[in-house]
């Protein structure tokens, strides 16, 4: 589970510089730390979106458990601390299916088939061929790729085909294609840096904003 910490450069120094209007400098702060806690995940899920292909929405808080009608978050986000050095967002998820990676096909086509997400953009990956004539012995005697295999879903808004993998000969011994994790994806060290460049920006911004908004409300009295 990987943990980004808001580290933001300068951000103490503006803290400072406002340090001796306490009203001033105790609001600011408190409404930049809700402000991380509401927007943060967006910047994170931009970063990883400018590298993977899932979609933003699927990394953002849970809460699509009450409406059937959408797709479940890949993951899930926890945010800590109380003052903006301390701010923490740790994010869980499991090992995803390629079924969130514009896989293609997404249900059996009736002939050969080849299977095939793009997990990074740009970058198409066969993970499986399905032939409807099949040799004894032949190259999938005994495992393959991914293959499309119904999920017994009963309500038409889930998933009704994930790809399995067969591991050896026998036609029980099948799991799931996994892909990568939330938590991978946010530790590929291009979407790390690049969620550290939005926070910084962006918090920079938003502390900036509300020191000049609250000034205006006249709390620096």
């Amino acid at each position: 589970m990987p943990t980004l910490n808001i580290s933001i450069p300068g951000i103490q120094k503006v803290l400072d510089g406002i340090s001796s209007v306490n009203d001033l400098s105790r609001q600011a702060e408190r409404h930049t730390i809700s402000d991380i806690k509401a927007r943060a995940n967006t910047w994170v899920a931009q970063a990883v979106n400018s590298i993977y292909t899932i979609n933003k929405n699927q990394i953002k808080w849970d809460k699509a458990k009450k409406d059937p009608a959408i797709m479940r978050k890949a993951g899930k986000i926890l945010v800590k601390g109380d003052t903006i050095d301390n701010i923490s967002l740790t994010y869980r998820g499991n090992l995803l299916s390629p079924i969130r990676f514009k896989m293609t096909p997404s249900a059996p086509t009736g002939n050969d088939y080849n299977l095939s997400m793009e997990v990074y953009k740009g970058k198409r990956k066969t993970i499986g061929r399905y032939k409807t004539r099949r040799t004894r012995g032949g190259l999938y005697a005994e495992s393959t790729g991914g293959i499309l295999m119904p999920t017994g879903a009963k309500s038409v808004d889930k998933a009704q085909y994930i790809p399995f993998k067969r591991q050896s000969k026998s036609r029980k011994d099948i799991i799931p294609f996994k892909t990568v994790s939330i938590p991978q994806m946010i530790n590929n060290p291009t979407v790390r840096e690049r969620i550290q460049k939005a926070l910084a920006v962006n918090v920079n911004k938003r502390l900036k904003h509300n020191i000049d908004r609250l000034s205006k409300q006249g709390l620096t009295r």
